[in-house]
């Protein structure tokens, strides 16, 4: 019994390969720096397909608060410490706001 279908209703098989037609055809990386405390931005604005990882840079001194809109706080954002990183599955990276603790910490960022 198989599980997974193509378009049609066949089953997924071996000699029935499931295609996929959503592949990334570019690679977004950047970095982006959040002025101070309690001022969230958007990480920027690019079309994904599978997500983005978003990376603390290794000179952060405080804690960067990754959320979903502009009320993002130390009190509700996941929270990413220098060298740490998470994964976020998203089609768009302005759906992710950035805060902070500290003065001018970053992030670097690679998605597709």
């Amino acid at each position: 019994m198989s599980f997974l279908q193509t378009q049609n209703g066949a089953a997924v098989a071996p000699d029935n390969p499931l295609s996929i037609s959503n592949v990334a055809a570019t690679v977004v990386a950047g970095q982006q720096t959040i002025t101070g405390p309690g001022t969230p931005i958007q990480i920027g604005t690019a079309t994904l397909y599978y997500g983005v990882t978003i990376r603390g840079m290794p000179a952060n001194a405080g804690t960067v608060f990754v959320g979903s809109g502009t009320a993002v706080s130390s009190t509700n954002g996941y929270p990413l410490k220098s060298t740490e990183s998470v994964f976020v599955c998203v089609d768009n990276l302005s759906d992710l706001w950035l805060d902070t603790d500290t003065l001018a910490a970053k992030v670097g960022y690679i998605g597709s």
